[in-house]
């Protein structure tokens, strides 16, 4: 019997070594729920006259320390490069690889990303500055960044400008280093007195440079500089978007069947009326006329171009001019690419699939529309002139027609709809085609709907305050937190000046833009050639519309893209 304890003990001493050895979660207790804290750095905050020759620099923490959690998400600006080593749980020391420069201002960044062992994050990105010379660099820029997932971390970067060297953060990487908080919000301190450009990123591989075709980025709508007088710079607010560079390509060519042909692309990409496909008879180069082409339904990245039937007997080629993409990235070097019909024939039968509203269906808002979706491709001329929209007075409402793709359409009703009446929708089926020339039905149908009344809705005003020199158009989103509404973007009158009547009861969410580029939408800038985003402001509160009351005196105040 002892002889089993003699080799039990030392199996047992090895459980326990491994035991002390793991990183865990503590067990028992309450949950823990209280975000980590830094409560000791070596140097300490806003030190002075630190030796060129430091080794280390010391940071502590109040809880055990989640240690993977920091790969990636300590920074020391300007860089430096460190090793990062751990004494127990709450004790990170960063070895210094290089020597200090005399009087400079260092500032070390730990990240919103760490977290303790529960996993608990801390509340923002912790900074802390020390200098070896005899004062601290007293710069700061704030603000926000929206667009990102909840309480997802962004690398905020700060790039140092000089008058005549280009901007490239691609391969340059930033001078000072941050990151936002759970809520969005960043904050960068200890700044030298300079000129600045700053970029949200979503820097996923941690390399601080920005890779455009793969990483979201938020740019600025100015730069921003600091001196004596202006240090400090606030509500320098991003907008996440996908900063596309990379020109459209086509992954394949293929017929679906004998009388369409669907290309493939590496995007989505807008269609307008110019037609950049050319289909020849590859032996004659007879040219194929083209009837149409769309966007796939099955596939937003494809688009289809049909024909009349193709010789399954002959090979044909197609010529693309160009693509273009909505980050205005053009490929007008495109090869000819060759193809043979399919034999397979298109016997899908010419339908109505859709039509909203439905006949029958109560209470719609006044901004209502009509919308439709077919079976085939369809001829967009032809349901024109079969579509009437009627007032329950046989007034013949005028619109808007919108084709999305070929299989689908949109009626906006110019004015909107009125509270409190009723319309008819009606459609002759007989003049309605496809674009081989099928009717779509002999009959005629009629769906009929009304509007709320206006003692179920309410008003919404404002105004927008600008005191920048540009004189562009404002704009207005208006986001309700209640399912089922759709938001509504609004123009600015001259003085602007907004007025929404007819909302639905609920509470809405307001931001809004300067339309510098005049095209109706907000532009979140661009990296080659660098443009700067839009300059927008997202109002924190919530605003409510009740029943037959105006909610007045909204303030939307627009940031100036240079200095007052």
């Amino acid at each position: 019997m002892i002889k089993k304890y003699f080799i039990l003990l030392p199996l047992l001493s090895a459980v326990l070594f491994y035991t002390c050895a793991v990183q865990r979660s503590p067990g028992g207790g309450p949950l823990d729920r209280t975000p980590p804290e830094i409560i000791y750095t070596f140097p300490a905050k806003d030190s002075l006259r630190i030796g060129r020759s430091l080794q280390s620099i010391e940071i502590r923490f109040s809880e055990r320390m989640d240690q993977s959690s920091l790969n990636n998400h300590i920074y020391i600006s300007p860089p430096l490069a460190f090793e990062a080593q751990w004494d127990g749980w709450e004790k990170l020391n960063l070895i210094l690889a290089d020597s200090l420069l005399a009087k400079q201002t260092y500032v070390v960044a730990i990240g919103a990303g760490a977290a303790d062992l529960r996993k608990n994050r801390m509340k923002a990105s912790y900074q802390f500055a020390f200098s070896t010379g005899d004062y601290i660099d007293k710069g700061r820029v704030s603000g926000k960044v929206f667009g990102r997932a909840k309480e997802e971390p962004l690398h905020i970067f700060a790039y140092a400008l000089a008058n005549d060297a280009p901007f490239d953060p691609t391969r340059e990487k930033p001078l000072y280093i941050s990151q936002s908080g759970p809520d969005g919000a960043y904050q960068l301190d200890y700044l030298k007195m300079n000129r600045y450009r700053l970029l949200a990123v979503d820097d996923q591989n941690h390399n601080l440079l920005l890779d455009s075709d793969v990483e979201r980025v938020g740019l600025p709508f100015r730069d921003v500089r600091l001196d004596s007088l202006h240090p400090a710079f606030r509500g320098l607010d991003f907008q996440l978007s996908l900063n596309d560079t990379t020109p459209p390509r086509v992954m394949s060519v293929r017929s679906q069947n004998n009388t369409s042909v669907q290309v493939r692309l590496s995007e989505a990409l807008p269609l307008d009326e110019k037609n950049p496909f050319i289909l020849r008879d590859s032996l004659s180069q007879r040219k194929i006329p083209l009837l149409g082409f769309s966007r796939d339904m099955q596939s937003a990245q494809s688009v289809l171009l049909f024909s009349d039937s193709l010789d399954t007997a002959a090979v044909y080629s197609l010529q693309i001019l160009s693509l273009q993409d909505s980050a205005g990235n053009v490929n007008d070097s495109l090869p000819v690419f060759s193809l043979r019909a399919s034999a397979k024939k298109d016997t899908v039968s010419f339908r109505l699939l859709e039509h909203i509203p439905e006949d029958s269906t109560k209470n719609l808002l006044p901004d209502a529309d009509i919308r439709f979706k077919f079976s085939r491709p369809l001829d967009s001329l032809s349901l024109k002139k079969a579509c009437l929209l009627i007032s329950a007075g046989q007034d013949t409402i005028d619109g808007e027609w919108f084709f999305p793709n070929l299989y689908q359409a949109r009626f906006r009703p110019q004015p909107r709809l009125q509270p409190d009446s009723a319309y008819f929708s009606q459609i002759n089926m007989r003049l309605v085609r496809d674009l081989w020339g099928k009717m779509l039905a002999d009959s005629t149908e009629h769906h009929y709907f009304t509007i709320v009344s206006s003692r179920e809705l309410g008003e919404l005003s404002g105004e927008v305050l600008y005191k920048g020199k540009e004189k562009a158009p404002a704009y207005v989103n208006i986001r309700s937190l209640k399912r089922g509404i759709k938001p509504l973007l609004i123009k600015a009158d001259a003085q602007y000046h907004f007025y929404v009547p007819d909302l639905k009861e609920a509470s809405y969410l307001i931001d809004g833009f300067l339309d510098l580029d005049h095209d109706g939408k907000f532009s979140a800038g661009k990296l080659k050639p660098f443009k700067y985003s839009e300059p927008f402001h997202f109002n924190r509160d919530t605003f409510k519309v009740r029943k037959r009351w105006e909610t007045s005196g909204i303030k939307l105040m627009l940031p100036p893209t240079e200095d007052e």
